[in-house]
C-alpha cells in the first residue's frame, strides 16, 4: 500500500490534469458563463500550478528523482512495476507538453468566443490531451505508450469537430476520426504481434522497450513477424507526426480544423509523438543498424522532398503551414536515422524550436483571422502596412523555421546536420541542405507579400496585449 502511495505521489502532475481537464467541462457544460476569459484562465492557472509543482518537486525538491551519479546524471526512476520512466528526458517534456498548452489556450480566448460553441469542452479537452502527451513521454511499454496516444488522439478527435462551421469541421472530423482510429488499430495490433514473437522467446516483461530491445541485440536479421510488428507500429507513430507516407490527413485537417487547433496539432501533437519515437529508438535500436538507417533515410528524403515541393502550390496559409510541418518530419528523421546520443540531442532542440517557431506563427494567424476572416497567402498582402507587429512576428518565425543563421532553426538543423555528417551522412545531409533551400523560397514568398505588396483593403487589423504577450 505505501508502495501504491509513493508511485502516486510521482503522478501528481498527472493527476492534477487529469482533474482539472474534467471540472473545465463540467463547467462548460452545467453552468452558463458570458466572460470568455474565466475559463481560460482557470485552465492556465491550473497549468501554470502543474508547472511550478514540477519544477520544484523533481528539481528543487530533490525528492529522490535527482539522485546524483558520478556522472552527474539523473537516475531513471520507474514506477508501478516499470510502466512509467522519470527521468530527465520525460520531465523536460512534460514541462514543455504543459507550456505549450498555455499559449495555445492564451491565443485561443477571442477566436473561441467568436467561432466555437463549446467553449468548457474545449478548454477541457485541451488539458486532457496534455495528460496524454506527459504519459507518452514518460512510457517505458508499449501498452502504456498506447494508453496516452489515445488519450491524445481522442482528444483531438473532439477537438477538431468544435468549430462553428460545419460544412468544414464536418469533414474533418470524420476524415481525422476514420483515419486516426485505422491507424491505432494498426498500432495495437503490431503491439500483439511483437508481444507473440516475445513470448514464443521466453522474454521477460515481452512488452516492455528494455525487452524488446534485449530481443532485438539477439538477431543480425529479426524474424518476419517481429518486422511486420514493428512495421505496425511504426506506422501509427508515421500517422501521428505527418510523415510520409502517412502524411496525407494533415493539410485537410489543418484546413477544416478551427485554427488554434490546427496550430496545436502541427506543434505540441507532433511534438508529443517524436518524444515517444525517441523513447521507443532509444531503448531498442542502441547503436548504428545499417538497414534501419537505410529505411529511415529514405523516409526522410520523401519526406523533406514531397512536403518542400508540395508546400510551393499552395495558395492557403493552412495548407502551406501542413505541408511544411511535414517538410520538417523530414529533418526530424535525418537525426532518427543518425541514431545516436547527438542526435537525439539535436532532434529534441530542433522540435521544440520549431513548435514554439509554430505557435508564433498560428497566433499571428489568429489574430489576423479573427478581424478579416481571410485564408489566402495573398490576403496577407500589405499586412506589415496594417499591422507591423503581426508581420515582424510572422517573419521572424518564419525565417527561425527555415534555419537562416542567428535564429533558433539554425543552431537546431546546424547540430542535427553535424550528427548525420559523424555517422557518414554526407549524402543525406546535402539532400536535406537542398531542401532547406527550397523550403526559403516559400518562406520568402509569404515575407514577400506582407511587406511588398499592397494591401487588399485599407481595414486596419489590431491587436490587443494578449495577442502581443504570446
Amino acid at each position: 500500500m505505501e508502495n501504491i502511495t509513493n508511485n502516486l505521489t510521482y503522478l501528481i502532475p498527472e493527476i492534477i490534469i487529469i482533474a482539472l481537464g474534467f471540472i473545465i467541462i463540467g463547467i462548460g457544460i452545467f453552468t452558463r458563463i458570458r466572460n470568455k476569459f474565466i475559463l481560460p484562465f482557470a485552465s492556465i492557472t491550473g497549468l501554470i500550478f502543474t508547472a511550478i509543482y514540477i519544477t520544484f518537486f523533481f528539481d528543487i525538491g530533490n525528492i529522490h528523482i535527482l539522485s546524483t551519479t558520478d556522472h552527474n546524471q539523473m537516475k531513471d526512476l520507474l514506477i508501478y512495476g516499470g510502466l512509467l520512466k522519470l527521468d530527465s528526458f520525460s520531465l523536460l517534456f512534460k514541462f514543455i507538453f504543459i507550456i505549450l498548452g498555455i499559449f495555445v489556450i492564451l491565443m485561443s480566448i477571442d477566436y473561441v468566443d467568436k467561432h466555437v460553441n463549446h467553449e468548457g469542452e474545449f478548454y477541457g479537452l485541451i488539458i486532457l490531451s496534455i495528460a496524454g502527451m506527459m504519459i507518452m513521454s514518460a512510457a517505458n511499454e508499449l501498452l502504456t505508450a498506447y494508453i496516452g496516444l489515445e488519450l491524445l488522439s481522442f482528444s483531438l478527435y473532439i477537438l477538431v469537430s468544435l468549430g462553428n462551421d460545419p460544412e468544414k469541421t464536418n469533414e474533418s472530423s470524420i476524415k481525422y476520426i476514420l483515419l486516426g482510429g485505422f491507424t491505432s488499430a494498426l498500432v495495437l495490433y503490431g503491439i500483439s504481434q511483437i508481444y507473440t514473437e516475445l513470448i514464443k522467446n521466453d522474454i521477460v516483461n515481452p512488452t516492455f522497450f528494455s525487452s524488446i530491445g534485449l530481443y532485438v541485440s539477439q538477431y543480425e536479421s529479426l524474424p518476419p513477424l517481429f518486422m511486420f510488428g514493428l512495421f505496425l507500429l511504426i506506422t501509427g507513430l508515421g500517422f501521428k507526426i505527418a510523415a510520409v507516407p502517412f502524411h496525407t490527413w494533415a493539410p485537410d485537417i489543418y484546413e477544416g480544423a478551427p485554427l488554434p487547433i490546427a496550430g496545436y496539432l502541427a506543434t505540441a501533437s507532433k511534438l508529443a509523438g517524436i518524444a515517444l519515437i525517441l523513447r521507443i529508438f532509444s531503448e531498442i535500436f542502441e547503436g548504428s543498424h545499417s538497414s534501419l538507417v537505410i529505411i529511415v533515410a529514405i523516409l526522410a528524403i520523401l519526406t523533406m522532398s514531397l512536403g518542400n515541393i508540395t508546400a510551393i502550390a499552395q495558395t492557403k496559409y493552412r495548407r502551406l503551414i501542413a505541408y511544411s510541418g511535414i517538410s520538417h518530419m523530414g529533418y526530424i528523421l535525418v537525426g532518427l536515422a543518425t541514431n545516436t546520443v547527438d542526435s537525439y540531442s539535436a532532434i529534441i532542440l530542433h522540435s521544440i524550436g520549431y513548435a514554439f517557431s509554430g505557435l508564433v506563427i498560428f497566433a499571428a494567424l489568429i489574430c489576423f483571422y479573427n478581424q478579416t476572416y481571410k485564408e489566402n497567402i495573398n490576403d496577407l498582402s500589405g499586412l506589415y502596412k496594417t499591422n507591423s507587429f503581426l508581420a515582424v512576428s510572422i517573419t521572424v518565425a518564419l525565417l527561425s523555421t527555415a534555419g537562416l543563421p542567428f535564429f533558433v532553426g539554425f543552431i537546431s538543423k546546424f547540430y542535427l546536420f553535424l550528427s548525420a555528417v559523424a555517422q557518414d551522412l554526407l549524402w543525406l545531409v546535402i539532400i536535406a541542405l537542398i531542401n532547406s533551400l527550397i523550403s526559403l523560397y516559400y518562406y520568402l514568398m509569404v515575407i514577400k507579400e506582407m511587406y511588398v505588396n499592397e494591401p487588399n483593403d485599407t481595414q486596419t487589423i489590431s491587436t490587443t496585449n494578449i495577442e502581443k504577450l504570446v
